[in-house]
C-alpha cells in the first residue's frame, strides 16, 4: 500500500481530524497543568535518588529534563493556555490540582465524626470470643 492510499484512507475514516484533536487537547492539558507536572516529575526524581541512594542522579536529571522539555514544547502548540470553559469561569482558568492534597475525600484526614475505613476494622476471627457466663464489664 502505497503512503497516498493509506493518507486517503485515513481521510476517509476521520483518522486525521481525531488525531489532530487529541493533539490539540494534549497540548491545551500540557500547557494548563505544566506546574503541576514539574512537581510531579520533582517529586518522582526526589522519590528515586532517596530509594536508590543517589546511585542514578545523572540519569534521572537527564529524564527530568527530558520530560520537562517534551511538556513545554507541547504545552507552546496550544492555541491558547485558557479554554473556552476557563474564559466562561468567573474566576478564569482553573487552578492547577495539588499534588499533595487527597485525590479523594476518603483518602482526606478523618473528621471527628468520621466512620473508620474497613480496613481499619479487625476481622471477625481477631475479636475474642464472649463468654455468656463471664459478668460484664
Amino acid at each position: 500500500m502505497k503512503f497516498s492510499d493509506l493518507k486517503a484512507k485515513a481521510e476517509q475514516l476521520g483518522v486525521d481530524k481525531a488525531a489532530r484533536r487529541a493533539s490539540e487537547k494534549a497540548a491545551e492539558l500540557a500547557a494548563k497543568n505544566k506546574d503541576t507536572v514539574g512537581t510531579w516529575v520533582d517529586k518522582a526524581a526526589t522519590t528515586v535518588d532517596s530509594k536508590t541512594g543517589g546511585k542514578y542522579a545523572d540519569k534521572v536529571e537527564k529524564v527530568k529534563g527530558g520530560v520537562t522539555s517534551g511538556v513545554d514544547k507541547l504545552a507552546a502548540q496550544a492555541p491558547s493556555a485558557t479554554t473556552p470553559a476557563d474564559a466562561a469561569s468567573p474566576m478564569g482558568a482553573t487552578p492547577p490540582v495539588d499534588p499533595v492534597a487527597p485525590a479523594h475525600p476518603a483518602h482526606a484526614a478523618p473528621s471527628a465524626h468520621a466512620v473508620p475505613p474497613v480496613d481499619s476494622v479487625p476481622p471477625v476471627d481477631a475479636v475474642p470470643p464472649v463468654d455468656p457466663a463471664s459478668p460484664a464489664r
